[in-house]
């Protein structure tokens, strides 16, 4: 009899759900609440990097200088109930380990060392094929999934997140207000800051002209999930060319 965890292992949607972490963020000893992150590796797969929120690393406004993320990755393909803490050094040195493009764009990378992680945990990565395509028209309205760990609520037993829905709340692409973010319809909580926000899978994409192109359930990244407008359950949704950015 085929394991239940099977089907998380075919190639397709399911590994969304293995690109993210849950982290945990330390000041010393003290944990000092949780967020999200994902793993995305550049063109040829040789770097890989961590994505979150800046303010998950550092911010300012509510004095929150954490020194340590700790993350539980899976070590067993076959088996996701093993899985085993994975710490990262944010000063290591004494210096920053993230990159930032600014104290005001909140989305960060970490540098990891792509062999020893590669060699250690089971995980999945996006890369820039995951990006949406600039021919694919995404509408007002047109569903999302976040993916991540609302409140650090999980799947304990087998290590896994959240996928909440949502939709396309301000006009794609246009930057909302003029900042390189747009803004998702979705009820989402605390812990769910750094997450990947994803088209839903798709048989087709509609394209410029109203010519379709065929998507075969292929799920494309659009940004990372930030801050709330909380009493309208608005979210702002950075765009993933922050990323592009940030791992030159």
């Amino acid at each position: 009899m085929s394991s239940p965890q099977a089907s998380l292992l075919n190639e397709g949607f399911n590994n969304v759900a293995l690109v993210t972490a849950r982290i945990e963020m330390f000041t010393a000893a003290t944990r000092g609440g949780t967020a999200t992150g994902f793993f995305f590796a550049n063109a040829d797969e040789s770097r890989l990097f961590l994505i979150t929120n800046r303010h998950v690393v550092k911010d300012e406004a509510a004095l929150f200088f954490p020194d340590k993320l700790r993350l539980r990755l899976h070590v067993d393909r076959k088996d996701l109930k093993l899985s085993e803490s994975f710490e990262i050094d944010l000063y290591p040195s004494g210096n920053p380990a993230w990159r930032e493009i600014s104290s005001d764009t909140d989305v960060v990378a970490i540098e990891l060392d792509a062999s020893d992680v590669r060699r250690r945990f089971y995980f999945a990565s996006l890369n820039p094929t995951n990006f949406i395509p600039p021919d694919v028209v995404l509408g007002v309205g047109d569903p999302l999934l976040i993916v991540g760990y609302p409140e650090g609520f999980y799947d304990e037993k087998f290590n896994l997140p959240i996928v909440r829905q949502g939709s396309v709340a301000s006009v794609f692409p246009v930057p909302f207000n003029d900042n390189p973010f747009f803004l998702a319809d979705a009820i989402l909580h605390p812990g769910t800051s750094g997450s990947p926000v994803v088209t839903q899978p798709a048989r087709a994409y509609m394209g410029f002209g109203g010519v379709l192109q065929d998507g075969l359930y292929r799920s494309y990244l659009v940004g990372i999930n930030s801050g709330s407008y909380d009493s309208l359950h608005l979210n702002a949704v950075w765009f993933n060319n922050m990323i592009e950015q940030l791992i030159k």
